[in-house]
C-alpha cells in the first residue's frame, strides 16, 4: 500500500488497558494495547516523513521470564518459582473517563478532559499441579486470604548496553481472587488470578514496572 492520502494525526494519546501474554512455548511476550486520543488533526494530515520502523527489534521472551510469590514484601522476587508456571497474562486497565461538555463551542468533537477511574491490575497465571502452586490455593482458601507479594522478571540474554540486559520487570501486591481448573496437552492445570492492591504491609507503591532498554529519555525533548 503506497498511497499518502489516508494519512490521519491523533493528539493527546494515552493508554486505556493493555494486555501482556507470556506465552506457553516461550516466545515473545506479546504487548496489545487500547489508546484514547483526545483530538484528531484535519484529515488528511501530512504525512510526518523519515519515520521507520526498527529494522531489527530486540524482542523479550517468555522464556527468560522468572515468577516469585511470596509472603512480605521485604522477600519480593526471592525464591523464583521452579517448574510451576506455564504462562502468564496480565490486563491492566486504566478505566479514564472521558469528559465532553455540551459548550456550543467549536472544538466539536474533541474531549474537554480526562478523570482517571480506579485503574485495575489482574495476572491469570496458569500453573501446572505441582506443590508450590497447590500452595498458592491453600492461602486463598485461608479463613482470612493471605496477602501475596508478587514478581515477574525478564531479564533478557541480549545486552542493552555493555554488560545491562534488556529487562522488564513488574512487582505488585495482591490476594488470589478465582481459581479455574484446565489442560495442558495431556496434563493436569489451574488457572489463579490474582487481583491487585495497594498493601499497607511494606511496598510503597501500588504496582511497579521497570524497563531497561536502550532509549535515554521517556519522551523526546
Amino acid at each position: 500500500d503506497d498511497a499518502t492520502g489516508d494519512a490521519q494525526t491523533y493528539m493527546g494519546g494515552v493508554i486505556d488497558n493493555f494486555q501482556l501474554a507470556y506465552p506457553q512455548n516461550l516466545g515473545p511476550i506479546d504487548l496489545t494495547a487500547n489508546w484514547r486520543f483526545g483530538k484528531m488533526a484535519a484529515y488528511p494530515a501530512t504525512p510526518t516523513g523519515a519515520l521507520a520502523v526498527d529494522p531489527a527489534p530486540t524482542p523479550v521472551y517468555a522464556a527468560d521470564t522468572t515468577v516469585s510469590i511470596n509472603d512480605t514484601s521485604g522477600t519480593i522476587g526471592v525464591s523464583p518459582f521452579t517448574n510451576q508456571v506455564y504462562d502468564i497474562n496480565v490486563n491492566y486497565q486504566n478505566n479514564l473517563d472521558i469528559k465532553r461538555f455540551v459548550n456550543g463551542s467549536n472544538t466539536r468533537f474533541d474531549i474537554a478532559n480526562y478523570g482517571r477511574g480506579e485503574r485495575m491490575l489482574e495476572v491469570t497465571f496458569t500453573f501446572a499441579k505441582a506443590s508450590a502452586a497447590i500452595a498458592e490455593t491453600a492461602k486463598w482458601l485461608n479463613a482470612i486470604a493471605q496477602e501475596r507479594f508478587v514478581e515477574i522478571n525478564t531479564v533478557s540474554v541480549a545486552l542493552a548496553q555493555a554488560a545491562i540486559p534488556y529487562q522488564f520487570r513488574i512487582r505488585f501486591s495482591g490476594f488470589w481472587f478465582t481459581r479455574t481448573n484446565t489442560e495442558i496437552n495431556t496434563n493436569t492445570g489451574f488457572q489463579l488470578v490474582c487481583r491487585n492492591r495497594f498493601s499497607s504491609a511494606g511496598l510503597n507503591y501500588p504496582a511497579q514496572f521497570l524497563v531497561v532498554n536502550t532509549q535515554s529519555t521517556v519522551l523526546a525533548a
